[in-house]
Protein backbone atom coordinates (compact mmCIF):
# COMPACT_ATOMS: atom_id res chain seq x y z
CA UNK A 1 0.00 0.00 0.00
CA UNK A 2 2.92 2.07 1.11
CA UNK A 3 4.78 1.88 -2.59
CA UNK A 4 1.29 2.76 -4.38
CA UNK A 5 1.10 6.00 -2.05
CA UNK A 6 4.90 6.53 -3.17
CA UNK A 7 4.22 6.20 -6.98
CA UNK A 8 1.58 8.30 -7.08
CA UNK A 9 3.22 10.89 -5.07
CA UNK A 10 6.31 10.82 -7.46
CA UNK A 11 3.61 11.03 -10.71
CA UNK A 12 1.81 13.80 -9.49
CA UNK A 13 5.00 15.51 -8.74
CA UNK A 14 6.06 14.76 -12.40
CA UNK A 15 2.75 16.46 -13.24
CA UNK A 16 3.14 19.33 -11.37
CA UNK A 17 6.97 20.16 -12.99
CA UNK A 18 5.51 19.82 -16.54
CA UNK A 19 2.91 22.15 -15.96
CA UNK A 20 5.46 24.70 -14.47
CA UNK A 21 7.43 24.17 -17.65
CA UNK A 22 4.56 24.52 -19.69
CA UNK A 23 3.43 27.91 -18.27
CA UNK A 24 6.80 28.85 -18.24
CA UNK A 25 7.30 28.46 -21.59
CA UNK A 26 4.09 30.34 -22.74
CA UNK A 27 4.83 33.01 -20.51
CA UNK A 28 8.21 33.62 -22.37
CA UNK A 29 6.63 32.60 -25.60
CA UNK A 30 3.54 35.30 -25.15
CA UNK A 31 5.66 38.45 -26.47
CA UNK A 32 6.09 36.87 -29.47
CA UNK A 33 3.19 35.51 -30.16
CA UNK A 34 1.63 38.68 -29.42
CA UNK A 35 3.91 40.64 -31.96
CA UNK A 36 2.58 37.19 -34.51
CA UNK A 37 -0.85 38.17 -34.21
CA UNK A 38 -0.56 41.92 -34.50
CA UNK A 39 -2.22 42.97 -37.66
CA UNK A 40 0.70 44.75 -39.21
CA UNK A 41 3.21 42.52 -38.62
CA UNK A 42 0.90 39.61 -40.17
CA UNK A 43 1.16 41.49 -43.15
CA UNK A 44 4.40 41.95 -43.38
CA UNK A 45 5.15 38.22 -42.64
CA UNK A 46 2.33 37.09 -45.01
CA UNK A 47 3.99 39.58 -48.21
CA UNK A 48 7.53 38.59 -47.36
CA UNK A 49 6.21 35.11 -47.68
CA UNK A 50 4.19 35.85 -50.68
CA UNK A 51 6.93 37.44 -52.26
CA UNK A 52 9.27 34.72 -52.07
CA UNK A 53 6.65 32.02 -53.25
CA UNK A 54 6.44 34.65 -56.67
CA UNK A 55 10.54 34.77 -56.58
CA UNK A 56 10.88 31.19 -56.41
CA UNK A 57 7.93 30.40 -59.09
CA UNK A 58 9.30 32.96 -61.31
CA UNK A 59 12.71 31.47 -61.63
CA UNK A 60 11.35 27.95 -62.04
CA UNK A 61 9.25 29.07 -65.01
CA UNK A 62 12.00 30.70 -66.57
CA UNK A 63 14.44 27.49 -66.07
CA UNK A 64 11.19 25.99 -67.91
CA UNK A 65 11.34 28.51 -71.21
CA UNK A 66 14.85 29.01 -71.38
CA UNK A 67 15.49 24.89 -72.02
CA UNK A 68 12.53 24.94 -75.11
CA UNK A 69 13.79 26.00 -78.35
CA UNK A 70 13.12 29.34 -80.13
CA UNK A 71 10.30 27.25 -82.61
CA UNK A 72 8.56 26.07 -79.35
CA UNK A 73 8.11 29.49 -77.73
CA UNK A 74 5.58 32.09 -79.93
CA UNK A 75 6.13 35.86 -79.92
CA UNK A 76 3.83 36.03 -77.16
CA UNK A 77 5.43 33.76 -75.05
CA UNK A 78 8.74 35.49 -75.53
CA UNK A 79 7.08 39.02 -74.64
CA UNK A 80 6.00 37.49 -70.83
CA UNK A 81 9.74 36.20 -70.65
CA UNK A 82 11.54 39.24 -71.15
CA UNK A 83 8.97 41.13 -68.74
CA UNK A 84 9.57 38.50 -65.99
CA UNK A 85 13.02 38.86 -66.40
CA UNK A 86 12.95 42.31 -65.25
CA UNK A 87 9.22 41.88 -63.35
CA UNK A 88 7.36 40.76 -60.63
CA UNK A 89 4.90 37.77 -61.69
CA UNK A 90 1.52 38.76 -62.41
CA UNK A 91 -1.88 37.99 -63.38
CA UNK A 92 -1.07 39.89 -66.89
CA UNK A 93 2.62 40.11 -67.07
CA UNK A 94 2.59 42.71 -69.33
CA UNK A 95 3.96 46.79 -69.59
CA UNK A 96 0.58 47.65 -70.53
CA UNK A 97 -0.35 46.90 -66.31
CA UNK A 98 2.13 49.53 -65.29
CA UNK A 99 -0.31 52.39 -65.99
CA UNK A 100 -3.39 51.24 -63.77
CA UNK A 101 -0.58 51.13 -60.71
CA UNK A 102 -1.43 54.73 -59.50
CA UNK A 103 -4.59 55.40 -61.29
CA UNK A 104 -6.57 58.65 -60.14
CA UNK A 105 -10.27 57.14 -59.51
CA UNK A 106 -13.27 58.88 -57.95
CA UNK A 107 -15.34 57.14 -55.63
CA UNK A 108 -19.16 59.16 -54.95
CA UNK A 109 -21.23 57.54 -52.51
CA UNK A 110 -25.26 57.43 -53.22
CA UNK A 111 -27.06 59.55 -50.27
CA UNK A 112 -30.18 57.43 -50.81
CA UNK A 113 -28.77 53.47 -50.64
CA UNK A 114 -25.47 54.46 -49.02
CA UNK A 115 -23.87 52.60 -51.70
CA UNK A 116 -20.42 53.75 -53.45
CA UNK A 117 -20.42 53.92 -56.66
CA UNK A 118 -17.70 55.39 -59.83
CA UNK A 119 -18.54 56.30 -63.05
CA UNK A 120 -17.70 54.07 -66.14
CA UNK A 121 -18.77 55.66 -69.42
CA UNK A 122 -20.97 58.57 -67.84
CA UNK A 123 -22.81 55.89 -66.37
CA UNK A 124 -23.11 55.27 -62.14
CA UNK A 125 -21.31 51.42 -61.63
CA UNK A 126 -22.10 50.50 -57.75
CA UNK A 127 -20.01 47.96 -55.60
CA UNK A 128 -20.79 46.10 -52.81
CA UNK A 129 -21.57 47.28 -49.76
CA UNK A 130 -18.59 45.92 -47.50
CA UNK A 131 -16.23 47.35 -49.98
CA UNK A 132 -14.15 51.12 -48.66
CA UNK A 133 -12.82 53.25 -50.94
CA UNK A 134 -9.35 51.91 -51.32
CA UNK A 135 -11.08 48.28 -51.71
CA UNK A 136 -13.10 49.88 -54.54
CA UNK A 137 -10.53 51.96 -56.25
CA UNK A 138 -8.19 48.85 -56.50
CA UNK A 139 -11.16 46.54 -57.87
CA UNK A 140 -11.77 49.44 -60.51
CA UNK A 141 -8.01 49.67 -61.71
CA UNK A 142 -8.45 45.68 -61.82
CA UNK A 143 -11.75 45.88 -63.90
CA UNK A 144 -10.01 48.15 -66.46
CA UNK A 145 -7.06 46.85 -66.59
CA UNK A 146 -8.89 43.65 -67.48
CA UNK A 147 -10.33 44.96 -70.39
CA UNK A 148 -7.12 47.40 -72.04
CA UNK A 149 -6.76 46.67 -75.42
CA UNK A 150 -3.70 44.85 -74.52
CA UNK A 151 -5.10 42.40 -72.21
CA UNK A 152 -4.95 39.03 -72.38
CA UNK A 153 -8.60 39.05 -70.79
CA UNK A 154 -9.96 41.40 -73.34
CA UNK A 155 -13.51 40.02 -74.06
CA UNK A 156 -14.74 42.33 -77.35
CA UNK A 157 -13.01 43.69 -80.47
CA UNK A 158 -13.36 45.26 -83.94
CA UNK A 159 -14.77 41.67 -85.38
CA UNK A 160 -16.08 40.73 -82.52
CA UNK A 161 -18.43 42.73 -80.47
CA UNK A 162 -22.78 42.88 -80.08
CA UNK A 163 -25.61 44.08 -81.91
CA UNK A 164 -28.83 46.27 -80.82
CA UNK A 165 -30.20 42.93 -81.51
CA UNK A 166 -28.59 40.59 -79.39
CA UNK A 167 -30.00 39.17 -75.97
CA UNK A 168 -26.94 38.89 -73.98
CA UNK A 169 -26.17 36.25 -71.03
CA UNK A 170 -23.99 37.85 -68.18
CA UNK A 171 -23.00 34.69 -66.22
CA UNK A 172 -20.63 35.73 -63.51
CA UNK A 173 -21.73 38.88 -64.08
CA UNK A 174 -20.04 40.31 -60.54
CA UNK A 175 -19.54 43.73 -60.54
CA UNK A 176 -21.68 44.18 -64.16
CA UNK A 177 -18.97 46.10 -65.87
CA UNK A 178 -19.13 44.02 -69.16
CA UNK A 179 -23.23 44.67 -69.18
CA UNK A 180 -22.69 48.02 -68.41
CA UNK A 181 -20.47 48.58 -71.22
CA UNK A 182 -22.57 47.49 -73.56
CA UNK A 183 -26.50 47.94 -71.83
CA UNK A 184 -27.32 50.51 -74.52
CA UNK A 185 -25.84 48.64 -77.07
CA UNK A 186 -27.98 45.30 -76.75
CA UNK A 187 -31.83 44.39 -77.08
CA UNK A 188 -32.03 42.88 -73.44
CA UNK A 189 -29.58 41.28 -70.58
CA UNK A 190 -30.16 38.69 -68.23
CA UNK A 191 -27.15 38.71 -65.50
CA UNK A 192 -26.55 35.76 -63.45
CA UNK A 193 -24.95 36.41 -59.71
CA UNK A 194 -25.26 34.75 -56.56
CA UNK A 195 -23.45 36.36 -54.31
CA UNK A 196 -26.47 38.56 -52.77
CA UNK A 197 -24.29 41.55 -51.63
CA UNK A 198 -23.59 41.78 -55.38
CA UNK A 199 -26.69 41.37 -56.66
CA UNK A 200 -27.62 44.51 -54.01
CA UNK A 201 -25.30 46.78 -56.06
CA UNK A 202 -26.34 45.17 -59.39
CA UNK A 203 -30.01 46.28 -58.79
CA UNK A 204 -28.40 49.75 -58.33
CA UNK A 205 -26.46 49.94 -60.97
CA UNK A 206 -28.80 48.45 -63.82
CA UNK A 207 -32.09 50.43 -61.95
CA UNK A 208 -32.17 52.72 -65.15
CA UNK A 209 -32.33 50.09 -67.55
CA UNK A 210 -34.58 47.40 -65.66
CA UNK A 211 -36.64 47.02 -68.33
CA UNK A 212 -34.35 45.17 -70.18
CA UNK A 213 -31.96 44.21 -67.36
CA UNK A 214 -32.64 40.75 -65.32
CA UNK A 215 -31.08 39.73 -62.67
CA UNK A 216 -31.01 35.99 -61.55
CA UNK A 217 -29.45 35.00 -58.19
CA UNK A 218 -28.20 31.72 -59.59
CA UNK A 219 -24.80 29.44 -59.93
CA UNK A 220 -24.99 28.23 -63.36
CA UNK A 221 -23.69 24.94 -64.00
CA UNK A 222 -24.91 21.59 -65.04
CA UNK A 223 -27.25 20.98 -62.14
CA UNK A 224 -31.03 22.37 -60.81
CA UNK A 225 -31.55 23.35 -57.52
CA UNK A 226 -32.75 26.12 -55.17
CA UNK A 227 -29.55 27.58 -56.31
CA UNK A 228 -28.19 26.61 -59.56
CA UNK A 229 -29.75 26.34 -62.68
CA UNK A 230 -28.53 25.29 -66.05
CA UNK A 231 -28.74 27.62 -69.38
CA UNK A 232 -30.91 25.18 -70.73
CA UNK A 233 -33.64 24.67 -67.84
CA UNK A 234 -33.96 28.58 -68.12
CA UNK A 235 -33.85 29.56 -71.06
CA UNK A 236 -36.76 26.91 -72.14
CA UNK A 237 -38.43 29.40 -74.80
CA UNK A 238 -35.66 31.91 -75.58
CA UNK A 239 -31.98 31.17 -76.80
CA UNK A 240 -29.49 33.95 -75.98
CA UNK A 241 -27.22 35.29 -79.20
CA UNK A 242 -24.63 36.54 -76.79
CA UNK A 243 -23.12 34.50 -73.94
CA UNK A 244 -20.66 36.12 -71.55
CA UNK A 245 -19.31 33.55 -69.10
CA UNK A 246 -16.55 33.76 -65.94
CA UNK A 247 -17.56 31.55 -63.58
CA UNK A 248 -14.27 30.75 -61.19
CA UNK A 249 -13.44 27.64 -63.03
CA UNK A 250 -17.02 25.96 -63.46
CA UNK A 251 -17.16 26.69 -67.23
CA UNK A 252 -16.87 23.19 -68.47
CA UNK A 253 -20.13 22.39 -66.18
CA UNK A 254 -21.86 25.36 -67.57
CA UNK A 255 -21.46 23.55 -71.00
CA UNK A 256 -22.85 20.49 -70.19
CA UNK A 257 -25.69 21.86 -68.91
CA UNK A 258 -26.17 24.25 -72.38
CA UNK A 259 -26.20 21.24 -74.97
CA UNK A 260 -29.44 22.50 -76.34
CA UNK A 261 -28.95 26.12 -76.24
CA UNK A 262 -25.18 25.23 -78.41
CA UNK A 263 -26.73 22.72 -80.45
CA UNK A 264 -29.01 25.16 -81.99
CA UNK A 265 -29.18 26.35 -85.19
CA UNK A 266 -29.65 30.08 -84.54
CA UNK A 267 -26.70 32.28 -84.69
CA UNK A 268 -24.82 33.12 -81.20
CA UNK A 269 -21.68 34.87 -79.79
CA UNK A 270 -19.96 32.92 -76.71
CA UNK A 271 -17.07 34.08 -74.41
CA UNK A 272 -15.57 32.11 -71.86
CA UNK A 273 -12.88 32.38 -69.66
CA UNK A 274 -10.39 29.44 -70.31
CA UNK A 275 -7.53 30.54 -67.54
CA UNK A 276 -9.26 29.52 -64.28
CA UNK A 277 -7.79 25.89 -64.78
CA UNK A 278 -4.88 23.75 -66.22
CA UNK A 279 -5.64 23.04 -69.62
CA UNK A 280 -9.29 24.50 -69.91
CA UNK A 281 -8.14 26.73 -72.97
CA UNK A 282 -8.07 23.08 -74.98
CA UNK A 283 -10.76 21.55 -73.37
CA UNK A 284 -13.02 24.39 -73.38
CA UNK A 285 -12.42 25.04 -77.09
CA UNK A 286 -13.35 21.53 -78.09
CA UNK A 287 -15.95 21.07 -76.40
CA UNK A 288 -17.34 24.27 -78.51
CA UNK A 289 -16.09 23.03 -82.13
CA UNK A 290 -18.28 19.99 -81.09
CA UNK A 291 -21.38 22.06 -81.35
CA UNK A 292 -19.98 23.93 -84.41
CA UNK A 293 -18.54 26.91 -83.50
CA UNK A 294 -15.64 28.48 -84.66
CA UNK A 295 -13.14 29.44 -81.86
CA UNK A 296 -10.34 31.95 -81.40
CA UNK A 297 -7.88 33.33 -78.35
CA UNK A 298 -7.10 36.25 -77.20
CA UNK A 299 -4.24 37.51 -77.22
CA UNK A 300 -1.26 37.04 -75.14
CA UNK A 301 -1.43 34.52 -72.10
CA UNK A 302 -2.25 34.91 -68.52
CA UNK A 303 -0.01 33.81 -65.38
CA UNK A 304 -2.53 32.21 -62.92
CA UNK A 305 -0.72 32.94 -59.77
CA UNK A 306 -2.08 31.59 -56.87
CA UNK A 307 -3.48 28.38 -58.90
CA UNK A 308 -2.27 25.11 -56.23
CA UNK A 309 -1.38 23.21 -59.56
CA UNK A 310 -0.15 25.59 -62.04
CA UNK A 311 2.07 23.29 -63.85
CA UNK A 312 4.19 22.98 -67.34
CA UNK A 313 3.60 25.13 -69.60
CA UNK A 314 2.77 27.42 -66.88
CA UNK A 315 1.09 30.10 -68.80
CA UNK A 316 -2.32 30.30 -70.13
CA UNK A 317 -5.09 31.71 -72.58
CA UNK A 318 -7.23 34.24 -71.32
CA UNK A 319 -10.85 34.20 -73.13
CA UNK A 320 -11.79 31.90 -75.43
CA UNK A 321 -14.08 33.49 -78.36
CA UNK A 322 -16.81 31.22 -80.17
CA UNK A 323 -19.42 32.28 -82.81
CA UNK A 324 -21.44 29.94 -84.80
CA UNK A 325 -23.15 31.79 -88.16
Amino acid sequence: MSNIMCKKTKTGSLSTEIYKIIFQLKTKLKPIAKLITNKKIRNIILYVNSSFSSYTFKRTMLKYYNGLSSSQIDSDIKKVVEFLKHNKSSLFPYEFTKKYSKLNVEVLTDLENGLRYVYLDAKKLYFKRSYDEAKIKSVFSALLMEQDPESPHLYLTEDFNLSEDDILADIGAAEGEFSLRVVDKVKKIYLFEYDPESIEALKATFEPWKNKVQIIGKYVSDDISNSHTTLDNFFAEENPSFIKVDVEGAELDLLHGAKKILSSKSPMKFITASYHRHNDEITLRDELIKYGFETGYSKGYMLSIWDDILKEPYLRRGIIRAKKS
